[in-house]
């Protein structure tokens, strides 16, 4: 049989089914990395890197100088004579006294000046041009109202220690003035710290204040005497007496601030009755001028929350280099050496300036062979948190500073207060830290706001007191009912693994060349919620133009958006390309595995669906905001306003979406119940949104966070939301991921 040699003729006809084009490959995780994870990285990178600097700023400007240090340890000094050593170092106790003064009526410090023989004070080579901190140069008559120990056996090292002091306020009509100045220092405390016996104060003979002594007779006591308040101790002070005393230090225990007028309108002839009844009394035309310039009610606030710190310092000084810079101390303290009178309102104390060179002890100790011989020692710095105080720790007289001739008055603000009472007994709260130099500097660097508007609404005012709180948590000052570094922590926590899954999220979709085990009913759902999300954050904007809600909107425009169009192209199957030079899409074919997937998702109709879509969101529409909420918030309750139209559109998209998102995640769980895989997103973007979830309902437990006045409502869409992300926990646990195959390899 012969074989011919001739080709077979090409066909040159089309194919029966034209082949599609290959699937292109899953895209590279490692770009949608950098355009997701890289700027919230950057974020919480810059975020520490602030710290660090804080850190850094606190370590070079919180250290007293390293010159003046021995570079030795106490015990291995041969001879104690040169080293200036801590009076109270590591080991040794010490006791705080605590008394509070307030200033006496006008008119009995006025004959107690004569008296006296006392004189103001008159910066003589200053310019005749008076300042409001020259008064702080007058001679003052104060009363005692508390004066007694209040901490006993405290250690460098101690944190946290709280005590309370009851006092009681005169509000006769004789002594009132005293406190409708707007001077603090009227009603103010001072500390005066005690080392327990034996220490080295037992021995000391003499001592240096860098106080200058015409500075010094204008001080209020440090204590009354004798000590403590009714003590029948009827000796002299010692020399180690005015010791302690030359570094005490002074609280103030009054702020003012604007409450609301109890007269319908608040104009310049708005006078405080009791100043007008003394102003020929007291000659105080400055004081009544600035007060006119305020508007508003400028009340007098007792503080009931202090706090004190004491610094961490025991390193052993070198004498000749602490002698010097003590001296140099001296000679320009107060505005000394600057052509100027030594007054009070230059005396500018802080730890950088000043620090363990303020005061410094000359001792007579003996020796082994009997005799004695001198050493020295210096005192240690501490101070008071004048940022510490929220608005809820200002307890406000009950006097009304408005007056209101031939003008009604508002009722509802006035009631609270009344001129008619005598006294008021004030609780105040004072805690006490050791801190180390560098835990006090980034301190000093962190601090809440001090001004507060009392004619805000009471949901504001604990706003504010919140706020105060927190930062002071994260400064180291913290109440002993409250834990505001634990609700750091979990807002931390909340917020980073948040983000951190909605970075997840975009990657996921970003690298899904496959519908396989992902459903895509779910997923049009999903996508349709996250938009009705972001028509709600525009009519936020629309009715409130507020900074935060403008901002919330463009981050969701920056990241939700993409990743709606990254889940709409996957649902669909669509594939972004170019035809020349104008971009194009065309929608690829579904592979065998794909129509299974999709055959074993539809068996849950578009009906049942809705169905469950329609129910979530009349159920969430229908009933009263009231039945949603599981726990009732602490807070008071928020000022309401009249709902506009814009407000109705954006309750309506956001019930949309809670409908959306949860027929969406409702529909992923049983397609990878049914199908035996886990798809719809990562498994660790399922641990860190039930991390999430936890941390959000934590936030709900006393005994985790303590006393939370600002702590929201429970609802019940938090806890579907914790519900639906356990279950898709468990399905990340015991399911495998679906393999990605190409449509090559499928149809193979």
């Amino acid at each position: 049989m012969q074989v011919s040699d001739e080709k077979p003729e090409k066909n040159n006809e089309p194919p029966l089914h034209p082949l599609d084009k290959p699937r292109r490959a899953a895209n590279p995780a490692c770009r949608c990395f950098l355009w997701t994870c890289v700027p919230i990285a950057l974020f919480f990178s810059g975020s520490f890197g602030y710290l660090l600097y804080l850190s850094w700023l606190s370590r070079t400007n919180f250290v007293p100088p390293r010159h003046l240090y021995q570079n030795q340890s106490l015990p291995d000094v041969l001879n104690r004579s040169m080293v200036v050593q801590p009076l109270i170092g590591k080991d040794q106790t010490f006791d705080v006294a605590v008394s509070v003064w307030i200033r006496a009526p006008r008119a009995k410090e006025k004959e107690w000046k004569i008296d006296q023989g006392h004189r103001v004070l008159e910066a003589i080579q200053l310019s005749s041009t008076s300042k409001p901190w020259y008064i702080d140069d007058e001679r003052r008559l104060y009363y005692p109202l508390y004066s007694d120990i209040v901490f006993r056996g405290l250690h460098l090292s101690d944190k946290g220690v709280t005590t309370s002091v009851n006092f009681t306020v005169p509000l006769a009509r004789e002594g009132l003035s005293t406190l409708l100045d707007k001077n603090s220092k009227d009603l103010h405390a001072t500390l005066v710290l005690i080392p327990n016996s034996p220490s080295l104060i037992d021995s000391v003979v003499n001592y240096s204040s860098w106080y200058p002594e015409e500075v010094v007779s204008t001080f209020s006591p440090r204590r009354t005497w004798p000590f403590p308040l009714g003590s029948e101790y009827k000796k002299e002070k010692t020399i180690a007496d005015l010791a302690l005393e030359s570094f005490a230090i002074e609280l103030p225990l009054l702020e003012f601030h604007d409450i609301p007028s109890p007269c319908p309108s608040v104009s310049d002839d708005t006078r405080v009755g009791f100043e007008a009844d003394y102003e020929e009394e007291e000659d105080d035309a400055k004081r009544e001028w600035e007060y006119i310039q305020t508007r508003g009610i400028w009340h007098p606030h007792i503080i009931t929350w202090s706090q004190i710190r004491l610094i961490e310092e025991t390193h052993v000084m070198n004498l000749e280099a602490y002698d010097r810079a003590h001296r140099g101390l001296k000679q320009t303290s107060c505005g000394q050496g600057s052509g100027y009178t030594p007054f009070a309102g230059l005396c500018y104390k802080s730890y950088p300036r000043t620090g363990m060179i303020e005061t410094k002890f000359q001792l007579e100790v003996e020796d082994a062979e009997g005799g004695k011989h001198t050493e020295w020692a210096y005192a240690p710095y501490w101070m008071s948190l004048p940022e510490v105080p929220g608005p809820m720790d200002l307890v406000p007289l009950p006097i009304d500073r408005a007056n209101c001739a031939n003008k009604s008055v508002n009722s509802t603000l006035s009631s609270d207060h009344s001129n008619d009472v005598e006294s008021m007994n004030v609780t105040w709260h004072i805690s006490f830290s050791g801190r180390t130099p560098l835990k006090a500097g980034i301190g000093s660097f962190l601090h809440p706001p001090t001004t507060f508007n009392y004619s805000q609404s009471e949901y504001d005012i604990v706003k504010a007191q919140d706020e105060a709180e927190l930062w002071n948590g994260v400064r180291g000052v913290i109440k002993s009912d409250a834990h505001p570094r634990r609700r750091i922590v979990l807002t931390t926590t909340y917020f980073l693994t948040g983000a951190l899954a909605s970075a997840l999220s975009k990657v996921y979709w970003y690298t899904r060349n496959s519908t396989i085990s992902i459903s895509i009913p779910g997923t049009l759902l999903l996508a349709a919620g996250s938009f009705c999300l972001f028509i709600k954050h525009l009519f936020a904007i629309r009715e409130k133009a507020h900074l935060d809600a403008i901002l919330l909107t463009i981050l969701t425009f920056m990241f939700d958006i993409p990743e709606i169009i990254l889940q709409l192209m996957v649902a669909l199957r669509a594939e972004l390309g170019w035809r020349g030079r104008v971009p194009a899409s065309r929608r690829i074919h579904a592979s065998h595995r794909e129509r299974a997937s999709h055959r074993l998702d539809m068996t849950i109709s578009w009906y049942n669906r809705l169905a469950l879509l329609c129910f979530v969101f009349f159920f969430f529409y229908a009933v009263p905001e009231s039945y949603h909420i599981l726990i009732s918030p602490l807070h008071p309750e928020e000022p309401t306003e009249i709902e506009t139209i814009a407000d109705w559109y954006a309750r309506i998209f956001s019930y949309l979406h809670t409908s959306c998102w949860i027929t969406g995640l409702v529909s992923q769980i049983v397609l990878n119940h049914k199908s035996g895989h886990f798809a719809g997103m990562y498994k660790s973007e399922a641990y860190l949104l039930f991390l999430a979830a936890i941390t959000r309902l934590l936030d709900f437990v006393p005994a985790l966070v303590g006393r939370y006045q600002t702590r929201s409502s429970l609802f019940l869409y938090s806890v579907i939301e914790g519900f639906v992300f356990l279950v898709f926990t468990y399905q990340a646990l015991t399911l495998p991921a679906p393999s990605q195959f190409g449509s090559d390899e499928d149809e193979n």
